[in-house]
């Protein structure tokens, strides 16, 4: 009985955890742990912050691309273009003359090739009259957003030098055919020429200027181009027009032959740098924000801090309660006080299983006697000293004598 009694007293003061005892989870809880870390507070800021960093991210690229469009569109200009020129025919002496509006194609900095395109008939007073001379002139705009009129425009002859960015003079001529050779090619060429899909013309590419570039400056770029056929006949022409050809070189030349590479750099290089800086402002926002904080809490548990230490200083342990440090006194004298100093409690580490089993186990080795008493430990017995002990056991040997 003995040492069942001390065996049970010691596994109720070993916790559970120190002899392997583990405490089963019920199945429903197992079941709902996941659910339940999906849904706590840590997983749901980190489900907000994926989705405004990605949302950010994503607005972002919206904005890069954007950006390299317009700046696509910005800095490359049209690879090519053309302008039709009406020929005016004023008088026999006055040679033909026609302009050609060119706002707002053109761009500074940017080197050209243009050739005048004319279509000619070939007819007798054409290929008798040989070599003839194509000059063009390019005038600077006038005032910004002004509207040029052709049918006032100045002959080359009554020019204004001063607004002139450039000029050239190149001679043309029809090919030459003998008359053997262009009896037979119209004779194969006859039931072209009788249906009407096929005429007795002849067009002249006419190159005026080769990778002429303009000053950076709306005013350095030409807007009007005028153009003169001097010959020494009147000349039969059917139509005429400019054509503008860019020639790109550096950049431009990249973007415009490598458009979907230079498409995913720039677009890449605008995302990155405005993430970059996105998440440094961020930064420095989450810093200012949060020190500010940080700076307020620590405020309040210093102003708490003291607050409980002037609580504190004002508390008097020594007169906490009088009635248990007073004392009556058999005579008419005062009454006798006693205070009992602090005493710090030390915190006793539980006697480790191993030594208390064995304890226990020395103890059943022991023979029983009837003089055994149990101490109480752990009962309200304890409370009753060592004095009271003696006196029960002592009147239990009397009992049992008498018997």
């Amino acid at each position: 009985m003995t040492s069942r009694r001390a065996l049970s007293l010691v596994l109720r003061s070993v916790p559970p955890s120190a002899i392997g005892i583990t405490q089963l989870t019920p199945p429903r809880n197992t079941a709902l742990l996941p659910l339940r870390i999906a849904i706590s507070k840590p997983a749901q800021r980190a489900y907000l912050t994926s989705v405004l960093f990605f949302s950010t991210c994503f607005l972002l690229l919206l904005v890069s691309i954007a950006a390299y469009l317009a700046f696509y569109w910005t800095f490359i200009p049209r690879i090519g273009f053309s302008r039709p020129i009406h020929l005016q025919f004023d008088s026999l002496e006055s040679p033909p003359w026609g302009i050609a509006n060119l706002a707002p194609e053109l761009v500074s900095l940017q080197p050209y090739d243009v050739k005048i395109q004319i279509r000619l008939p070939r007819t007798k007073t054409n290929t008798e009259i040989g070599n003839f001379m194509v000059e063009t002139v390019l005038y600077a705009p006038g005032e910004k957003g002004s509207v040029v009129d052709e049918s006032k425009m100045p002959v080359v002859k009554s020019v204004d030098t001063n607004k002139v960015l450039a000029s050239s003079r190149r001679s043309a001529i029809l090919t030459y055919y003998s008359p053997v050779v262009d009896l037979a090619r119209k004779a194969t060429e006859l039931h072209w020429l009788i249906l009407g899909w096929r005429l007795e013309a002849e067009t002249l590419e006419v190159p005026v200027f080769t990778g002429v570039s303009f000053a950076k400056g709306w005013r350095n770029v030409p807007d009007t181009m005028q153009i003169q056929v001097q010959s020494s006949a009147r000349m039969q022409i059917y139509e005429a027009s400019v054509v503008f050809k860019a020639r790109f070189q550096g950049l431009r030349w990249i973007m415009y032959n490598h458009r979907l590479t230079s498409a995913f750099v720039f677009i890449g290089a605008f995302w990155g740098t405005e993430v970059l800086f996105t998440a440094i402002c961020w930064a420095i926002l989450s810093v200012w924000i949060f020190s500010g904080d940080d700076t307020t809490v620590k405020s309040e548990d210093a102003d708490t801090r003291r607050i409980k230490a002037e609580d504190s200083e004002e508390e008097d342990p020594a007169r906490l309660s009088d009635t248990e440090r007073t004392y009556p006194t058999y005579s008419k004298g005062p009454a006798m006080r006693f205070n009992s100093p602090a005493i710090k409690k030390e915190e006793t580490e539980p006697e480790p299983f191993p030594q208390l089993l064995t304890t226990a186990l020395e103890a059943d080795d022991e023979d029983e006697s009837d003089d055994f008493f149990d101490s109480g430990l752990g009962t309200s017995l304890e409370s009753t000293g060592n004095t009271s002990s003696k006196e029960a056991l002592r009147k239990r040997k009397n009992k049992q004598s008498r018997t």
